[in-house]
């Protein structure tokens, strides 16, 4: 009976991982959007929790900026 769950369960990872990865490319979207409106060439986005801000923008210069609030 336990091989009959595999596939159920199998599907199941599979979706929450899509969902995972969806929600990562929403944030990682809006964190473009927000240094280009701002005129910034570029932009630097990590993952919540890695110890910095989620996004900053890359100023012509190259320096860090902060992203712009929301």
């Amino acid at each position: 009976m336990l091989w009959q769950a595999k596939l159920p369960i199998a599907m199941a990872i599979l979706v929450a991982v899509v969902v995972v990865l969806a929600l990562g490319a929403d944030d990682r979207r809006r964190c473009r959007q927000d240094c280009l409106k701002d005129g910034h060439p570029d932009y630097r986005y990590s993952p919540p929790g890695s110890g910095g801000p989620a996004c900053e923008c890359i100023g012509r210069d190259g320096k860090r900026v902060p992203a712009p609030a929301r």
